[in-house]
């Protein structure tokens, strides 16, 4: 019969090999519970395999120095032991490994071939669409700043508005995409500015981004809540007409 009695009998210090032990385990089972909550359940996958193959190679190579008859009887019972622990882990994290396979994918788009005419105005859209295989839910586009050469930099951090002056959380099924207006340009005023109309709860956040010839980075980001959040910037020449504005 093999007993862990061989852990008090460590060659290399008896009387801490104990502890040396336990911190490693719990530093292994600390680091895979930090990977999944930040949303990396491939790594947590990734560095529980070698854990255990690490583990299992010790007590395989090293269970006769520690005590154990035999290297098949040592990996036998440390296997046991570890077979205990997964099983734990699948009960407690399942449906975030269940997600390695099955997740929302967002992805973003603004192309010129986006724009729209419509009620005497240019419209600057963009596209959110969802590749993956699960609802990406209350998803929202948010304009964080706007930064340009010889522009003062502004941080609005108000949501825009979907298709239609939608000012609400959406759900994106597979293959499903929805599309968010950036803002418009009047075509009955001169060298019309691009009017951005954000929101913060139930009030407007508006900018006017006047013509010129020098460009406007804008940053935003994608929202939801069980999707990672999705940065990107889009870069704005606004020429003179409404009809006219450059997406670089």
């Amino acid at each position: 019969m093999v007993t862990f009695a061989f852990l008090s009998r460590c060659p290399i210090t008896p009387s801490f090999c104990p502890g040396i032990v336990a911190i490693l385990v719990l530093a292994l089972l600390g680091a895979g519970a930090l990977l999944l909550f930040n949303g990396r359940a491939t790594k947590l996958v990734i560095l529980l395999a070698v854990g255990i193959l690490g583990i299992c190679v010790v007590s395989f190579a090293w269970g006769p120095l520690w005590g154990a008859p035999a290297n098949w009887d040592s990996l036998k019972s440390v296997a046991t032991l570890l077979a205990v622990g997964v099983a734990l882990l699948l009960a407690v994290f399942h449906d975030d490994l269940r997600n390695l396979r099955h997740h929302p994918n967002i992805a973003v788009r603004v192309e010129e071939n986006l724009t729209k005419e419509w009620d005497g105005k240019w419209w600057i859209r963009g596209e959110v669409k969802n590749d993956g295989d699960r609802p990406a839910r209350q998803c929202r586009v948010k304009l964080l700043r706007i930064e340009g050469e010889n522009y003062a930099t502004e941080r609005p951090n108000a949501y825009l508005r979907w298709e239609g002056g939608i000012g609400d959380f959406m759900t994106l099924y597979p293959d499903e995409y929805w599309i968010f207006d950036i803002g418009t340009r009047d075509q009955a005023v001169p060298n019309p500015p691009l009017h951005i109309d954000a929101y913060i709860a139930h009030n407007p956040v508006t900018r006017d981004l006047a013509p010129r010839q020098l460009t406007y980075t804008l940053f935003l980001a994608v929202y939801g809540d069980n999707i990672p959040s999705r940065p990107f910037t889009v870069t704005l020449r606004i020429r003179n007409a409404a009809n006219e504005t450059d997406i670089l």
